[in-house]
């Protein structure tokens, strides 16, 4: 059986981090994983707060907390992830989970289960479930072919599904935008790049991953070779947070982010991005006959995460 490095990342909100350390721990159907805890952080109150806390609330799940180099910036922490994988040998692969967003208590199990029947050593998310405060705008959707389906629990919370996502919309080809994540992977795309996220941006940390990610693929004509890589779309792994008023995304510097973006870009030596070409599969389809189980995580999970976020996100 596979055995998940499940790290999360953390930088401020401790509060949050609770909530989206319990829902690591909440998972169902599958339990061949640890949890480390990685601050990346300037603020040593916040450091202290986290080690204190978990230092009295202590969980068998929980095998380490581990403080990395931070530079204020989220690449350099989600880099960290990576470096620590490397020499955590018990570990087959490494899912990673931002500390103020959330995991499905079904998502390590939809992992294992792509993961046995299609094999990947790298696991990309193509969008993702997302909780935001109601009176926020609402996201355009820039996927193609899918349904967006609203779950309104009070007049305040929406959880927002995108499923059956087909392929990632041409408007991807020409804005500073990522349309995928890395979830989970294998130490083998660590072989080829040291680093996966640039350590110079705020928002847009990952773009140096896609880019990473969209070359490989389009130097072997959008097809896996040496190493597998797969995009997938599921609405039951990952919960976005919107609503964190301590979030990266909410102190934007876009005039750096993008300028850093094009540099990327000519460095890659990519000109012009065709997204149409990537081959995205929706889990949705294969797990159709796990409905009512889904259903009833949705009405169970959903009413959790509200109940939990709004007393600290007003």
């Amino acid at each position: 059986m596979t055995k998940y490095l499940l790290t999360i990342l953390c930088s401020n909100n401790i509060e949050l981090l609770k909530i989206s350390f319990e829902s690591a721990i909440n998972q169902i159907n599958y339990n061949n994983y640890d949890i480390f805890i990685v601050i990346n952080t300037l603020n040593e109150n916040f450091y202290k707060e986290v080690i204190n806390y978990y230092k009295e609330n202590k969980h068998s799940k929980l095998k380490k907390i581990i403080r990395s180099e931070s530079n204020g910036k989220p690449g350099k922490g989600h880099n960290s992830l990576l470096d620590i994988f490397k020499v955590e040998k018990d570990y087959e692969y490494l899912v990673i989970l931002d500390g103020d967003d959330f995991y499905y208590p079904c998502a390590l199990e939809r992992i294992n289960f792509f993961n046995e029947n299609y094999n990947f050593d790298s696991l990309f998310l193509v969008s993702n479930s997302k909780i935001f405060k109601h009176e926020e705008e609402v996201e355009k959707n820039i996927n193609e072919d899918n349904t967006n389906f609203s779950y309104n629990f009070n007049t305040k919370y929406t959880i927002s599904k995108f499923v059956n996502i087909a392929k990632i919309g041409k408007d991807f080809n020409n804005i500073i935008a990522t349309p995928f994540r890395l979830i989970c992977t294998n130490r083998k795309i660590l072989e080829k790049y040291n680093k996966l996220f640039d350590e110079n941006m705020k928002l847009y940390d990952d773009y140096y991953q896609y880019l990473l990610i969209y070359k490989l693929l389009e130097e072997n004509n959008f097809i896996s070779k040496n190493i597998d890589i797969k995009l997938v779309s599921d609405s039951y792994i990952y919960l976005y947070n919107k609503f964190n008023k301590f979030s990266v995304s909410n102190s934007l510097d876009l005039e750096n982010d993008n300028k850093l973006a094009n540099e990327l870009k000519k460095k890659l030596n990519i000109s012009n991005l065709d997204n149409e070409k990537l081959k995205i599969f929706p889990m949705e389809l294969y797990l159709n006959n796990n409905i009512d189980m889904l259903n009833k995580i949705e009405d169970i999970f959903y009413k959790w995460v509200i109940r939990k976020t709004i007393k600290i996100s007003d």
